[in-house]
């Protein structure tokens, strides 16, 4: 084994799935820049690093140093082990290390959810496996709260911004397989500390007649309370737009509230044939300061 002290000049290729890394690097006494590899991660250009290795020469690539352990590789090995021990691939174990570097094993002893939050790509279910496997309870709180955040995310993919609260704890119920009454206790205290936001719908009742409570994701809340904030707001400006304010002029003058725009003159101009409820859209978008028009795919939108 060698010893080298280098500056990095260049980072050539470095793999974020595994830590693999190639260098151009300063060494003393060496005219040309020494090329060193190995698993270099969390290195920065104008990093001092003191590498223990052998030098090597590749039939492609000539004299290389390859490195076998340097000032953090001791504790990158000790993640990766640790890890890997429990289920975490290279790459994953990779992402971990670069995101808490030498806290990780503690970090992911104390709360291996945390890493779902954390690191793109490793979601509710990896974390899940992981603290199965460090002994973490079913029933244990930062579980209960991953599993009802995840539940919550799976539901925006299907594009609810929220979610009813009977509707959520029995979801979450079935996910964790965990008795109700624990995701109930697991809810309320997400709430008291604002990881979710509940309100009561003034548009929907449940069969009592009561008002359905709503649970969000603070993001998806925010995010809702603003887009409103931004309707109501342009529904009380005055209307300058030129077709409009042109509309309206015409309709009180001619007493026609119904008077908008011709539709068939715009099919004749576009080229293009346009069914009743499209036409009823663009009949309501010129005459309306503001409009949210919505559906699916393919539903004529455009």
């Amino acid at each position: 084994m060698m010893k080298i002290r280098c500056v990095v000049e260049r980072i050539t290729y470095q793999n974020p799935e595994n830590g693999y890394t190639i260098l151009k690097c300063r060494v003393k006494d060496y005219t040309d820049l020494v090329p060193v590899i190995g698993n270099l991660l969390d290195v920065n250009v104008g990093s001092v690093l003191l590498v223990e290795g052998n030098w090597k020469v590749d039939s492609k690539y000539g004299r290389q140093f390859v490195a076998e352990s340097w000032e953090r590789q001791k504790e990158i090995k000790n993640v990766m082990l640790f890890l890997q021990d429990h289920g975490v691939s290279t790459s994953f174990a990779a992402k971990i290390y670069k995101q808490y570097g030498n806290d990780s094993i503690p970090t992911v002893k104390e709360n291996p959810y945390r890493l779902a939050d954390d690191i793109w790509g490793i979601g509710f279910k990896t974390a899940d496996q992981i603290a199965e496997k460090l002994g973490f309870e079913k029933n244990s709180f930062v579980r209960l709260r991953s599993g009802i955040m995840y539940t919550l995310s799976e539901l925006s993919n299907e594009g609810h911004v929220y979610a009813e609260k009977k509707q959520l704890i029995k979801a979450a119920s079935a996910l964790l397989e965990a008795e109700e009454e624990y995701i109930i206790m697991t809810m309320e205290e997400m709430l008291a500390k604002e990881d979710l936001i509940q309100e009561k719908t003034i548009h929907k009742m449940d069969a009592e007649g009561n008002a359905i409570e709503a649970i969000y994701l603070p993001p998806f809340y925010y995010a809702e309370i603003g887009v409103a904030g931004k309707l109501k707001k342009l529904a009380a400006l005055p209307a300058t737009d030129r077709l409009w304010t042109g509309l309206m002029k015409a309709r009180a003058e001619s007493g026609n509230q119904s008077l908008s725009v011709d539709v068939g003159a715009i099919e004749k101009k576009v080229g293009m044939t346009y069914d009743d409820v499209q036409r009823d859209a663009i009949r309501r978008a010129a005459t309306a300061k503001v409009m949210v028009l919505t559906g699916g795919p393919g539903t004529g939108k455009t």
